[in-house]
């Protein structure tokens, strides 16, 4: 009975061992399926967001060369013209001095 009982468990525990190895594959698998996957995705998202670089890069360069174009066009005739002037006298504001002339307790 004893080496009866014995074959049988060494069989078990080989087919659990099978079973095991197999899992074990089987999850090898499935997890570098998805880590491919996902490298997959992250490379096609990248070049997406590469390409919209680009197109921004594109927009600046043309938002800047008419940057430039107006910026020849203004003059100070041009202003003058438009109604603006010349400020007479600067008058400059101290952070010092700003702080000090209103806080919470004082009334304004």
């Amino acid at each position: 009975m004893k080496t009866a009982t014995l074959k049988i468990i060494d069989m078990w525990e080989s087919d659990m061992a099978a079973v095991i190895i197999i899992a074990a594959a089987f999850l090898s698998l499935a997890s570098y399926g998805m880590l491919v996957g996902a490298a997959t995705l992250h490379v096609v998202e990248r070049k997406m967001v590469e390409s919209k670089i680009v197109d921004v890069e594109r927009e600046v360069v043309k938002l800047e060369s008419a940057y430039f174009a107006k910026q020849d066009e203004l003059t100070l005739e041009f202003a003058k013209e438009l109604g603006f002037t010349e400020v007479a006298s600067v008058f400059y504001v101290n952070a010092k001095e700003a702080r000090n002339a209103f806080s919470l307790n004082e009334a304004i």
